[in-house]
């Protein structure tokens, strides 16, 4: 019995004597310090745990980070910053910046930096308000994590400004110009929609109503031309392509007629004329007395 209790004590004396510090790790039997990036028990090396940092050799508790730092599991220094273009809400998370944002970066990063800037637009990871410009034609407000085409029906004559066309232009995406006319020869019943005009009718630039006749009085070959009608023509309709197939033929024809009928007319009278004089001459001679014979 007291050999088991002498060997009882003997025990506790080697257990004591070989224990390890609290900064240290016991390593098969002895003791080593412990390394940066880590901390201690006296049995064992920690890996320093996500949010603290373990910046001595000789700690046995982590080291909370402040608000604003990133603290990765293993970090050895002491509250480093929020990495550039990411904010950390706790030093436990480190977050890439948001698109439509831009986030600088530093120990008090807990929140994105600001919102992207108009006629600008920021992708995640953006580090200034103005990382890329937008381009012509694309319309970027604030907030932009990426440019937006000019809608159709509207005009961007910057790319901090998208305003709604007016009735009789055409505005497809991407336009830039102010109010672009519709085009000749098409009608455009909204800014969004161009409309190629039908046979017959006549569109000039910035026409509205759906394929307007060509006109009383002219005619026109196409949509885009419109041509007045001359005197010797006949166009007695308000969407002719061209005058009548024989609207030539009838118009000389006519004039034809005309001088015919007058030149026959002419002959006529001078014929009956002719008739009418020899008529007179006999009816004149056959009053003429025997006496006035002889003395002829």
């Amino acid at each position: 019995m007291k050999r088991l209790f002498l060997l009882l004590i003997l025990f506790i004396l080697f257990v004591k004597i070989h224990s390890c510090d609290c900064e240290e790790w016991d390593d098969g039997g002895s003791c080593e310090q412990c390394e940066k990036g880590f901390y201690c028990n006296g049995t064992n090396k920690i890996i320093c745990s996500l949010g603290n940092y373990c910046d001595q050799n000789d700690i046995c508790t982590p080291i909370p980070c402040s608000l604003g730092s990133y603290c990765p599991i293993g970090t050895d220094n002491e509250d480093p910053d929020c990495e550039h273009t990411f904010y950390c809400p706790t030093p436990s998370f480190q977050i890439l910046c948001p698109g439509g944002s831009y986030c600088l970066g530093m120990p008090t990063a807990t929140a994105i930096s600001g919102s992207c800037q108009q006629g600008y637009y920021c992708p995640a990871g953006s580090d200034s308000p103005t990382h890329n410009l937008c381009s012509l034609g694309y319309y970027c407000p604030i907030g932009s994590a990426s440019q937006i085409e000019c809608g159709l029906g509207y005009y961007c004559p910057n790319p901090e400004t998208q305003i709604a066309c007016s009735s009789g232009s055409y505005c497809p995406p991407r336009t830039v110009s102010e109010n672009p006319d519709c085009g000749l020869g098409y009608y455009c019943p909204n800014p969004e929609t161009q409309i190629a005009c039908s046979s017959g009718s006549y569109c000039p630039p910035r026409t509205v109503p759906e394929n307007p006749d060509c006109g009383l009085g002219y005619y026109c070959p196409n949509s885009t031309i419109q041509i007045k009608c001359k005197e010797y023509m006949i166009c007695l309709g308000t969407r002719l392509i061209a005058p009548g197939k024989y609207d030539m033929i009838i118009a000389y024809g006519c004039g034809a007629i005309i001088i015919i009928a007058c030149v026959v007319m002419c002959l006529i009278c001078t014929f009956l004329g002719y008739i009418m004089y020899i008529i007179y001459e006999k009816r004149k001679n056959s009053k003429i007395s025997p006496f006035e014979k002889g003395i002829r």
